[in-house]
């Protein structure tokens, strides 16, 4: 067997194959949710300015930046 999204292989018996591959499979969903949390924490910037917002979006970050619903804010 190998687990697609880590390249790990390994073997696994037929015998009791149903149980062991439930298991295999909750601890394959565990893996990518952590890998796919830690990539969306490391790419995500706290911004406050439009030059911050700009820099930020160029590197690929998603920026997360202050809304006060209000014209002067925005501005």
């Amino acid at each position: 067997m190998v687990i697609r999204h880590s390249g790990e292989k390994f073997q696994m018996s037929w015998h009791n194959i149903g149980a062991s591959l439930n298991g295999l499979l909750d601890k394959i969903h565990d893996e990518m949710y952590k890998k796919a949390d830690q990539a969306r924490s490391e790419h995500t910037k706290h911004v406050e300015n439009w030059d911050q917002f700009m820099e930020a979006l160029d590197q690929k970050f998603v920026c997360l930046a202050p809304w006060c619903d209000t014209v002067k804010c925005e501005d």
